[in-house]
């Protein structure tokens, strides 16, 4: 009897990727689940507000719970997740979720500690995470979403040069109440982003290419 083809796509390992100097990200494990708890305590009213998901009072167990559901997506090869250290320390995370494999697309979700901010922190995770994906996990596209008024969170994008392509009207419901997302969007055949020069310039060839498309057309 012939063997099965099937078109399961194969666990990908997540690896560890460094930013920079006394900056790792690390592949997350279940042994993250107490400095996770205790981080993710520390800074409740900001990710409860952006993510309405957080309860400071999960136990350590409570969370390990938590987390071996959350790492069974990182063991299909639908997620890659990693635990943000700077010097030693837990700073926060940093992931790619819903991978949609046959179109190569994902998405990146990330939040980062208080303590930990102002220092360039989550720019340097973030473009180290998209230099592996499109480098070697061969993905083709990036998204990135964020509530438009998480300023600080917008930023971590735009200071990379990914534009972003749209604003999501009440996309996203946090504790009954609606936002409008921004969506980012980095690509693998234009990474690092050109500058805005040379983009401006290719949309306006684009658009004298267009012009000349329809004039022919209706000639």
């Amino acid at each position: 009897m012939p063997p099965k083809i099937t078109h399961m796509q194969e666990p990908f390992e997540t690896p560890v990727l460094t930013a920079g100097d006394s900056l790792v990200l690390r592949p997350a494990e279940l042994d993250d689940a107490e400095r996770f708890l205790n981080l993710a305590a520390a800074n409740i009213e900001r990710l409860s507000h952006a993510l309405g998901v957080w309860d400071p009072h999960k136990t350590v167990e409570d969370r390990r719970k938590l987390m071996a559901e959350d790492l069974k997506s990182v063991q299909n090869g639908d997620r890659h997740w990693w635990m943000i250290e700077s010097e030693g320390q837990l700073a926060g995370t940093i992931d790619i979720h819903r991978i949609h494999h046959r179109v190569r697309q994902g998405f990146v979700g990330y939040w980062l500690g208080a303590a930990f901010t102002g220092r360039g922190i989550m720019t340097r995770s973030l473009q180290a995470v998209i230099d592996w994906a499109f480098t070697e996990r061969k993905l083709i596209r990036i998204e990135i979403q964020s509530s438009i008024e998480n300023r600080a969170s917008c930023a971590v994008p735009e200071r990379l040069g990914i534009r972003r392509e749209s604003i999501r009207r009440q996309s996203h419901i946090v504790k009954d109440q609606t936002l409008d997302m921004a969506s980012y969007a980095a690509f693998a055949n234009n990474w690092p982003p050109e500058p805005p020069e040379k983009t401006t310039t290719y949309k306006n060839d684009l658009s004298r290419r267009r012009d000349s498309a329809t004039t022919s057309h209706r000639i």
